[in-house]
């Protein structure tokens, strides 16, 4: 967890006054993290100086077992685009993987998504479009990966349209509108 720790600029806290209160939310540079909202990650690439901000939603069930699903994750790829990826904290594979996911109280879609090459996260594949106007008009979606060894990984995902200047700011692909 160091690693992640050392991304977020998380600071141990030093008393148990100050650990109480890192306990009902945490801060990101200057942002709350409450689970129900998108945080903004501002970051330039140190070599072309491109955006590669991004923004994250936690799931209802992170950091609670090796088979949920931590965060939904949408970032700028530095050339005006924008990735989509669900995180999870267990292995889920090399190959493409089964994906199903429900906006709201909409039907549930079936998809295959690419793997990451650490297999810890999927990535909407880019000319799939229902995930994507999903994010933007539902209050809500409950995602299932399926993993290598049919283990279903599953994480609900609110707040969609809380904070929606800094998603749209990222699907936009960090483009701003001045």
């Amino acid at each position: 967890m160091a690693c992640y720790d050392a991304v977020f600029n998380y600071q141990q806290p030093e008393d148990k006054a100050d650990s109480e209160a890192a306990e009902s939310t945490e801060t990101i540079e200057g942002e709350n993290l409450s689970g129900n909202s998108w945080v903004l990650v501002e970051q330039e690439d140190g070599f072309t100086e491109a955006d590669i901000s991004y923004v994250y939603l936690e799931s209802a069930q992170a950091g609670t077992g090796m088979q949920n699903l931590d965060a939904l994750l949408i970032r700028c790829n530095g050339e005006g685009g924008t990735e989509i990826l669900i995180v999870s904290s267990g292995f889920l594979g090399n190959d493409r993987l089964r994906v199903r996911y429900r906006f709201d109280d909409n039907e549930p879609i079936s998809e295959r998504w690419s793997p990451s090459t650490d297999g810890q996260a999927a990535f909407l594949p880019s000319g799939y479009r229902d995930f994507r106007s999903g994010l933007t008009s539902s209050d809500g979606v409950l995602i299932e990966v399926e993993a290598f060894n049919g283990a279903r990984h599953q994480g609900e995902f609110d707040g969609l349209r809380n904070n929606t200047e800094d998603r749209d700011f990222v699907l936009s692909g960090c483009k701003s509108d001045s």
